[in-house]
């Protein structure tokens, strides 16, 4: 009996926990990123990612925030940006419906692009046929355009 009585507090010790650990979802919010010069910046993600600025919630002047579509935002924060190191495999993503135009547009306004190895002007694609590149904001974010889901 007494074992009985184990394995019943066990399984719903366990079932209760499951409930629990199931009794929420997470889904994507924002990203922010630490910035040198908010206003340079702040042009880079309007004038040349043409992400739309909207109301910044905090109050502090020294935070903008664009949206990222669907709910998303991006915030960028002033401050010390000194001891940031930025690496490509860590990055932002954004896709485009027109990949060709896109990269025109990087053309005139003379900014550099790279695949992921690091050839420049030189769009790669991956194994699943996504064409994409990356940039640089100007604090040396790297930033991947792609033409995912884009049909």
């Amino acid at each position: 009996m007494y074992k009985l009585l184990v394995i019943f507090f066990f399984f719903l010790s366990f079932s209760l926990f499951a409930q629990n650990s199931q009794s929420f979802t997470l889904t994507y919010n924002h990203q922010a990123l630490l910035v040198k010069n908010l206003e340079r910046s702040s042009a880079f993600y309007t004038d040349i990612l043409k992400l739309k600025e909207i109301q910044n919630l905090t109050g502090f002047d020294f935070i903008r925030w664009f949206s990222t579509g669907k709910g998303t935002q991006l915030h960028l924060i002033q401050g010390e940006t000194k001891n940031i190191v930025t690496n490509k495999g860590v990055h932002l993503a954004f896709s485009t419906s027109n990949f060709a135009r896109f990269i025109e547009f990087l053309d005139i306004k003379e900014i550099n692009y790279v695949n992921y190895v690091g050839d420049k002007n030189e769009p790669n694609v991956r194994a699943d046929g996504v064409k994409q590149i990356y940039i640089q904001d100007p604090d040396g974010y790297w930033i991947e355009i792609n033409d995912a889901g884009i049909e």
